[in-house]
């Protein structure tokens, strides 16, 4: 049997990094669809052997500091100019902002989300020059390796799982996991630090352990890093929950996770401006700066509410993380968009597209009620989430025959519309000025009784 150990590969990226397990998610993608010969430096003395061999690396990711090496930024970017290196460079803080007294090179692109792993492949295929077609043609013979380090990312085996045993002759494969094993790090000899997957198998695998990233998050991350995390799960999540082989039980498991996420930083942001500043830091996408922030109102009504509770509050919470996940492929195609029921009119929307806008509702419903471990009710509360029972469509002027967190849901967006559009148009905002506005838009009064919570929303 044969196997790909990377000796094909033209280019060399060194990442620059101590986190293990990021490290070995940014070097499966980047050989598994780049083709790079992966070299990751965790110390300050690492680094510097590595790029004093002149243009030995042809691509560096760099992290934002290593313990050992506060500000590597600058570091690195003074080290590549004084030995003259022709390296192109990845990096996830931007100078330019911070006031950096250095020399940017035009070689350097910033990405603001170290999590954002498709952005991180694409910016390394360009800069590499990689075409798709030249990653079909690479030969990764039977077996592929990953680092042994992605394991952690899950308990489970994601498909048959192999090590590699020397021999004479030729190397053989020993079966170490099945796919559903449970997975027992004794398992594996200290000596290894790669498994094995069958070649085909391994961007499924990658994709699955890359959408695992989430739950790996530390503890003590900042609210903007899990947020940032959250954003790309989210991604990841809708691509798989919308492909033909989605493993329902994984999304569930992820998203859980997510919610949690988002639910702890509410918690610890007291003010809705506080937790916008942390969501504009990351330069998120509108629909998801707008689900976060929505979920923050909803949470504030549940409270106030005699009916609320911690059960409910976490239907909510998964009903903002579903609700639109099927606008996110028409998001991506018209960035500047607002309102969802403003994207139902503009002309250059595709067939297909305006389907997705009129019927998200429904197919989000009709998706979130195949994850079992989700609350019950959160399949409704998104069905019925544009005031029409049956998910089709938008309605004028929603009545009394929708269930309560429905309402709740359709007022925290409108807040929240509300909320963007007066920021847009540089004006004050103030409650007042929302009520009135949330009062015309819905006239039964059992929505008014909700809308006169948020006058003491902050």
């Amino acid at each position: 049997m044969n196997y790909y150990d990377g000796n094909y590969m033209r280019s060399r990226v060194l990442i620059i990094s101590d986190e293990n397990i990021l490290s070995s998610v940014y070097a499966a993608n980047l050989s598994a669809y780049v083709g790079l010969k992966v070299i990751v430096a965790k110390t300050k003395s690492e680094i510097q052997n590595y790029l004093g061999r002149r243009d030995y690396v042809n691509l560096i990711v760099c992290a934002n500091f290593l313990e050992d090496f506060p500000n590597i930024s600058d570091e690195i970017l003074n080290l590549i100019s004084s030995v003259k290196l022709k390296s192109n460079i990845i990096m996830f803080n931007n100078l330019t902002e911070q006031n950096s007294t250095v020399a940017i090179p035009p070689s350097v692109i910033y990405i603001p989300n170290r999590y954002d792993i498709k952005s991180i492949v694409r910016s390394s295929a360009k800069l590499m020059n990689v075409t798709a077609k030249d990653m079909v043609a690479l030969d990764v013979g039977d077996f592929y390796p990953l680092p042994l380090d992605l394991l952690k990312l899950t308990d489970q085996a994601f498909c048959d799982i192999y090590l590699r045993k020397e021999q004479k002759d030729e190397d053989e494969f020993e079966l170490v996991y099945s796919k559903d094993d449970k997975i027992n790090e004794k398992d594996i000899s200290a000596e290894d630090d790669q498994v094995y997957v069958r070649s085909e198998k391994r961007l499924q695998c990658i994709n699955f352990l890359t959408m695992q990233l989430i739950m790996h998050l530390k503890t003590t991350a900042t609210p903007e890093e899990k947020l940032k995390a959250v954003e790309v799960s989210l991604e990841s999540l809708a691509s798989v929950l919308l492909s033909d082989e989605a493993n329902l039980e994984e999304v569930s498991k992820v998203s859980q996770t997510c919610i949690k996420i988002i639910k702890e930083v509410i918690e610890e942001s007291s003010e809705l401006e506080k937790l916008l500043a942390y969501l504009l830091a990351n330069k998120s996408s509108y629909l998801y700066t707008h689900s976060i922030l929505a979920t923050y109102v909803s949470q504030f009504i549940l409270k106030q509410v005699s009916w609320g509770n911690s059960a409910q509050e976490e239907k909510m919470a998964c009903a903002f993380f579903f609700h639109d996940i099927y606008l996110a492929p028409v998001y991506k195609e018209h960035p500047d968009a607002f309102e969802v029921e403003d994207l139902a009119y503009k002309l250059d929307v595709s067939e297909q597209n305006l389907n997705y806008i009129l019927m998200h509702a429904k197919l989000a419903a009709e998706q979130v009620s195949k994850l079992k471990k989700l609350p019950n009710g959160v399949d409704q509360i998104i069905l019925q989430h544009h005031g029409t029972r049956n998910g089709e469509g938008f309605a004028m002027d929603p009545g009394d025959d929708i269930s309560p967190l429905s309402k709740v849901m359709m007022i925290s967006e409108s807040f929240v519309n509300f909320f963007f559009e007066t920021k847009d148009k540089g004006q004050n905002f103030s409650n007042e000025q929302l009520i009135t506005f949330l009062n015309q838009q819905y006239t039964n009064k059992s929505y008014h009784k909700l809308i006169a919570i948020l006058k003491d929303l902050k």
